[in-house]
């Protein structure tokens, strides 16, 4: 991960930084009393880091401070909004968005058609009028930030306009 002319790499249970003057790794952060792995890593706007580990954690560590949010699958990323909400993805329990004063909201797959499509999810992308598209195992979501309701967009043979395959991995704007 770049970030702030550095670049930061989360190997094992420690983030390294390398150098500039050296160009040599050097330990930045360790988590303590880790039995797992950073599976995830970012920076967000506050300057605050974010590990998300193959157990289910995600942490988020700025000025000595450590907060923990527990999942019960794997972080595989982070995202961050205009409004400074950090969003979580993980590998099969949903979503997670955390606001700057650590209020969470937990959005799950449901027995509801305006539920999240899967609780695999991967990757997020605000557009430019700030509504989050969430890329999930099973589609593409869109959330209507106001309603709690997310509309999907799956593979569908019989329409010119959907998309091609239901795993989406990554977004883009």
């Amino acid at each position: 991960l770049c970030w702030n002319g550095g670049l930061y790499l989360g190997v094992g249970d420690k983030v390294l930084k390398r150098e500039a003057g050296t160009g040599e790794f050097g330990l930045f952060y360790t988590l303590d009393n880790c039995r797992s792995y950073i599976s995830s890593l970012f920076f967000s706007s506050d300057g605050a880091m974010w590990l998300g580990t193959n157990a289910g954690a995600a942490f988020r560590i700025a000025d000595g401070d450590k907060r923990e949010l527990a999942s019960s699958a794997w972080v595989g990323g982070f995202y961050e909004t205009s409004d400074g909400c950090v969003w979580v993805a993980t590998r099969g329990d949903g979503a997670y968005c955390i606001d700057r004063d650590w209020n969470v909201t937990h959005f799950l797959h449901e027995d509801s058609p305006r539920s999240l499509i899967s609780d695999q999810v991967r990757t997020f992308c605000e557009d430019n009028l700030g509504q989050l598209w969430v890329g999930t195992f099973n589609g593409l979501d869109r959330l209507d930030r106001n309603t709690g309701a997310f509309y999907h967009y799956v593979p569908d043979v019989n329409r010119s306009d959907a998309i091609s395959h239901a795993s989406v991995w990554a977004i883009r704007k």
